[in-house]
């Protein structure tokens, strides 16, 4: 009975067990082709994703991660020298960003070149002088006049070269400030000469504009204000008295060159200054109105390396200060102005035909050479005062 019943007990554990194992293949046969399925769709989205650039697939384990990716970056060859490696290394291909900048061409930067010269201002009366000697005087700078006088007008009190006026009227040394750079050396010693071993810069000015500022100059001018003994009963806005003026101060002045300028018999210049010899009451001795290039040329030689134009002084003269490392500039004429009149109310277009033809033969250097433009009787309305030549001689 007992022995019955074991059997019967291993035949029902037997049977359990065989039907436990057919559910089991049973389970297995269903789960296996599910993961076969699910890693096919997982690689080919994995393969996808890496063809259309998204990412790039990398190891993590046993597993495969799309990542972003990265910019390429150029690695240096790897050197025997430790050192170089380390350095590669540790900088990230930096070895390899300086090596490529080395092999690029830099951009060179356009600065000015400095002039390590001493520039000196050759003193030309009624182009606007003695703005330029008080803007100079501003930077501690002696220029045209202040080498030889205090100045309190301008601002200049370092008189620098003494001065001891004649006691005639010497075109070579009278005014030293305005004599061209050509004869004063002629006539003057070493330690009275300031342009020795300098640059020179002028300002022009077109001679039909010029002689009107002549006309109102207050020491040589019409009716001058600093002149003695000068009456005053005359109207200097009168275009008549305008040209009476300038008519015969041009006649006197070529008469006074011409005389300055005289041969002897062995046609050899009469230079000599002295009392009564190419003596000159006023207007030869004052260079007022002499020629431009009298001061900028000897014969084919070019004096004065640097023209600045009156009609574009402001612009003209920064960019020479400039040139030369000297922080200056000119400011308007309104604040730079000396003994400026304020009264003046004629210009060149009042000139009339027989002043325009006076002023166009004595002044013809000043023309040809600096680019003037003449006109033959009147003045048309399209005019222009400025030099068709550029800053440099």
């Amino acid at each position: 009975m007992v022995a019955m019943s074991s059997r019967s007990l291993g035949f029902g554990i037997a049977s359990r067990e065989r039907k436990s194992s057919f559910g089991f293949l049973k389970a297995l046969l269903i789960i296996i082709p599910g993961l076969l399925l699910f890693q096919a769709v997982y690689m080919f989205n994995d393969k996808e994703a890496t063809a259309s650039g998204k990412g790039t697939l990398v190891k993590s384990g046993s597993k495969n991660i799309a990542q972003p990716s990265l910019p390429v970056v150029t690695q240096a060859p790897q050197s025997d020298d430790s050192d170089d490696s380390n350095k590669q290394s540790a900088d990230g291909g930096k070895l390899q960003k300086e090596q490529n900048d080395d092999e690029t061409p830099k951009k060179q930067e356009n600065k000015p070149t400095v002039i390590e010269k001493r520039l000196e201002f050759v003193h030309i009366t009624k182009t606007g002088g003695s703005a330029v000697e008080k803007v100079g005087a501003g930077e501690g700078i002696i220029w045209g006049a202040c080498h030889y006088m205090n100045l309190t007008e301008v601002g200049c009190d370092k008189a620098d070269i003494e001065y001891i006026a004649p006691n005639y009227q010497s075109y070579a040394l009278t005014s030293p400030w305005h004599t061209p750079p050509k004869l004063l050396k002629k006539y003057v010693e070493t330690a009275q000469y300031p342009y020795t071993d300098a640059e020179l810069f002028v300002v022009i000015r077109n001679p039909y504009d010029r002689i009107i500022s002549e006309y109102y100059c207050p020491w040589l001018g019409f009716q001058a204000k600093y002149r003695k003994n000068v009456k005053k009963d005359k109207d200097p806005n009168d275009p008549v008295n305008l040209n009476w003026w300038v008519q015969n101060m041009v006649s006197t002045l070529k008469n006074a060159t011409e005389e300055f300028e005289m041969k002897n018999k062995d046609g050899i210049m009469k230079l000599e200054q002295s009392k009564g010899v190419n003596e000159d009451k006023y207007i030869l001795a004052q260079k007022h109105y002499v020629n431009q290039a009298e001061y900028v040329f000897d014969g084919d030689e070019v004096i004065v390396q640097h023209l600045v134009h009156y009609e574009d002084l402001g612009k003209e003269f920064d960019a020479l200060m400039a040139k030369f490392g000297i922080d200056a500039t000119m400011p308007s004429k309104e604040k730079s102005g000396v003994y400026t009149n304020n009264e003046k109310k004629l210009s060149y277009k009042d000139l009339d035909s027989k002043s325009i033809k006076m002023i166009n033969d004595f002044a013809k250097p000043d023309f040809e050479k600096f680019g003037y433009k003449m006109v033959d009787d009147k003045f048309q309305d399209d005019y222009s005062l400025k030099s068709t030549f550029k800053s440099e001689p």
